[in-house]
């Protein structure tokens, strides 16, 4: 058993993926929330560009930064997050209980 230190590098890289791996599972959950309905809905834009922002700025998604550029541009469509989901979806181990807990939530 590795003794790690607490506050020390090692235990902080192990934190940090978990982290992103919880952050990356939740986002595509919220994507999936944003398309329940089949389109994106006038009343959920502007939660989705904040969280996206938010994602932006302290995990670095791609996805995330790449739907606000869609935003910008004009050109942001239900089909994208679709494509972003599904994509997603495919990264992320189902069978993994702590996985699945964060897709499913809220």
């Amino acid at each position: 058993m590795n003794n790690y230190e607490v506050g020390g590098p090692e235990l902080g890289d192990i934190h940090h993926k978990a982290n992103d791996k919880k952050y990356f599972c939740y986002f595509t959950g919220f994507l999936e929330g944003i398309l329940a309905s089949g389109d994106i809905e006038a009343g959920e834009v502007e939660p989705l560009l904040l969280q996206c922002v938010e994602f932006v700025e302290n995990v670095g998604d791609e996805d995330a930064f790449e739907i606000v550029e869609d935003f910008n541009a004009d050109i942001l469509e239900a089909a994208s997050l679709a494509d972003a989901i599904e994509y997603r979806l495919r990264e992320i181990d189902l069978e993994c209980e702590r996985s699945a807990l964060k897709l499913n939530s809220p």
